[in-house]
């Protein structure tokens, strides 16, 4: 028995065209991303647990993913620095949604903030691995859903007194569009 391949077991019509090689390096290259995305909540979460902000962690990573899979976003050269940063920042994060509380007005500047960048960033693609006009366009539209999704859920949240996921979710905006004007190098 030889090795198994995940690409001996995908249909023909999923396979774009791609050789088996190139699947093979496009699975390996989800299992390392999913892993990290793992390890980052895994850490992040069990460093917010003795300050009981747990639940504004995955508020905060929820929001941040679903942004960031649409517009994309900066990227350190070190994966180390990358994600000792990301974890700071979410941990950071979750402890200022416990402690701050967000009025309308600031609500409504986050929003005007997330749209503008909308505008003028789009979606901003890593240069190693830059991105189709077509699969930019449907990003773009998903990302557009996405925040007005992520919009009514903060609203009906903050609507209902649960102001600490609230501003967790306004926070994973303000980080996930943010890091929207960092020009990757």
């Amino acid at each position: 028995m030889g090795n198994v391949k995940l690409s001996d077991y995908l249909p023909e019509k999923y396979r774009g065209g791609y050789s088996d090689e190139s699947i093979e390096r496009i699975i390996q290259f989800g299992k390392v991303t999913s892993f990290e995305k793992i390890k980052w909540v895994g850490i992040s979460v069990l460093l917010t647990i003795p300050i009981h902000t747990w639940d504004l962690t995955l508020a905060f990573v929820f929001t941040y993913m679903l942004l960031r899979r649409c517009f994309g976003g900066f990227h350190f050269q070190n994966k180390n620095l990358c994600f000792a940063v990301t974890v700071g920042f979410t941990v950071l994060f979750s402890f200022l949604s416990a402690k701050i509380q967000l009025d309308t007005i600031n609500i409504i500047l986050i929003y005007v903030f997330a749209f503008a960048t909308i505008k003028t960033q789009g979606v901003v693609a890593n240069p190693k691995r830059p991105i189709k006009p077509s699969l930019e366009a449907k990003l773009l539209r998903h990302g557009k859903v996405t925040i007005l999704l992520i919009m009514i859920i903060q609203i009906v949240l903050y609507r209902y007194g649960r102001i600490d996921v609230s501003n967790a979710i306004l926070f994973g905006i303000i980080a996930a569009f943010a890091n929207l004007y960092i020009k990757n190098e």
